[in-house]
Parts: C-alpha cells; sequence; structure tokens
C-alpha cells in the first residue's frame, strides 16, 4: 500500500489538518481506491514550527518510503513553505485558484478548486473515497465533503 498525506496549515481562524489516505489501484480498472486512515487536527493558533516538528512523529506511523506529503500552501505563502522543504518533509505544494488551468511553477502546483471539489465528489459517488470509522474526526472529515452521510462508504 501506499499513503498520501494532505497537509492544511491553517493558524488564526482554520484548524491545521493532516489527512493520511492508504491508495490502491483496483485491479484492472485503473481506478485509484482512497482509505483514509488518519485524521489530526492542531489547535487554533499553533505555531507553523510546532506543525513542522510534531509531523515526522506523525508520519513514522506509515511506512516512511510510500508516504507522499502534499501541502495546502494556499494564503500561507513561501516562508511556510520553505519550512517543510528545509525540514524535508514536504513533497509538492499546491494552491487552490478560481482559475480554469492547472500550473507548476518553482515546487508549486496551482489547481482550480474546482477540479478539486469534482474530483472529491466523482471520488464518492463511485466509491473510491473512504473513511476509517475508528477515527475521532470521521464526522468532521464527512461533513466536509458531504453533509449527507450515505454518500460515504466506510472501512475498517
Amino acid at each position: 500500500m501506499k499513503y498520501l498525506a494532505g497537509l492544511d496549515v491553517g493558524q488564526a481562524q482554520d484548524y491545521a489538518a493532516l489527512a493520511i489516505a492508504e491508495y490502491d489501484e483496483r485491479a484492472g480498472k485503473g481506478e485509484t481506491v482512497y482509505a483514509f486512515r488518519y485524521l489530526h487536527r492542531w489547535p487554533l493558533g499553533t505555531p507553523y514550527p510546532a506543525i513542522v516538528h510534531d509531523i515526522p512523529q506523525i508520519l513514522v506511523h506509515a511506512p516512511p518510503r510510500s508516504v507522499t506529503l502534499v501541502l495546502d500552501a494556499t494564503g500561507v505563502g513561501r516562508g511556510v513553505y520553505d519550512m517543510f522543504v528545509d525540514a524535508h518533509l514536504v513533497t509538492a505544494a499546491v494552491t487552490l485558484h478560481g482559475g480554469h488551468t492547472v500550473s507548476y511553477d518553482k515546487g508549486y502546483w496551482r489547481v482550480p478548486k474546482r477540479d478539486l471539489v469534482t474530483a472529491v465528489q466523482v471520488a464518492l459517488q463511485t466509491s473510491r473515497l473512504k473513511i476509517a470509522k475508528a477515527l475521532e474526526l470521521a464526522p468532521t472529515l464527512q461533513r466536509s465533503f458531504h453533509p449527507n452521510p450515505k454518500h460515504w462508504k466506510s472501512v475498517k
């Protein structure tokens, strides 16, 4: 199995949060199935250096060679991104925008927000996005993607 970790580094108004999903290709179908296995949310106001410090202790629970950490760099600035790069933690950075095209420049992917939303909706509708029932923050994640729980498929 491989793992994809997504990190949103909110601070004052939004929580900083980390979600780790296990993923694998469906045999013969060429579709990737994602199963959220770990969720973590830092208290509001947690300093960025503290989050950088915490990430290695969290990622040690997933096989190190198979974790891809993607940072949502929307609004945090290059300085915060550089902190994660200096700590050898970030594999990719993504900034969301209201445009229509995906682009890449100097370590940043720029992705239209509508593309992200559409990808999540399709994964939900095709049962390719799942969440472990045992996760304390599972209901919070579910509500953030879709308020109707009948659209969610759970995993153990």
